[in-house]
């Protein structure tokens, strides 16, 4: 039970102990009684709308949700998983063997994070990097980029007011955080 549910139904119990003894009290009123009957039923559905609210949900992001993206020269399935209030996208991008997310300029800072497979990423130079399973590439507003693969890869797309410096470190390099209890 969640402190909402228990909160409820100590709510109704004291209640219940509360007309049972003015039941005793001043006799049996059915008036009384069914209005206690029918605030025992209304306190019942709520406390079952709270449960049902509160339910896991499993949704479903694979390649087959998703839209297949043709724009700037690219061939890749983008299957959109939120938005927040502050306008933040994340979206799950599948790459097939020689897949591109075609050179184009970044509308806002942009972070992919590769969870499957291998591929090259570039900035506004001509030098690729390579990338695999468990790197995160960012992309500052307006900066020019693409993302190759010649086997396939599947990437988390991340892209709105984002600034990746907090929690993540380039590779390579200690992050200040290490130090850090890592307890949470």
């Amino acid at each position: 039970m969640t402190i909402t549910e228990l909160e409820t139904e100590s709510f109704y119990k004291y209640h219940c102990r509360q007309r049972e003894a003015k039941m005793i009290v001043e006799g049996t009123n059915p008036v009384r009684s069914l209005v206690s009957s029918v605030f025992l039923h209304i306190t019942r559905l709520i406390v079952s709308i709270r449960r049902e609210a509160l339910n896991m949900k499993i949704y479903n992001f694979n390649k087959e949700s998703g839209k297949e993206i043709t724009k700037f020269g690219s061939r890749f399935v983008m299957s959109r998983i939120s938005q927040t209030a502050s306008s933040v996208h994340i979206g799950v991008m599948y790459l097939e063997s020689d897949g591109i997310i075609g050179y184009h300029q970044a509308v806002t800072d942009q972070l992919l994070l590769i969870v499957t497979g291998e591929g090259w990423v570039r900035g506004e130079g001509e030098e690729l990097f390579k990338v695999s399973t468990g790197d995160a590439v960012f992309w500052s507003k307006d900066e020019w980029h693409e993302t190759t693969t010649e086997k396939g890869l599947t990437a988390i797309a991340i892209e709105g007011d984002l600034d990746p410096n907090l929690f993540l470190k380039e590779k390579g390099e200690k992050h200040p955080n290490d130090e850090l209890d890592r307890t949470i």
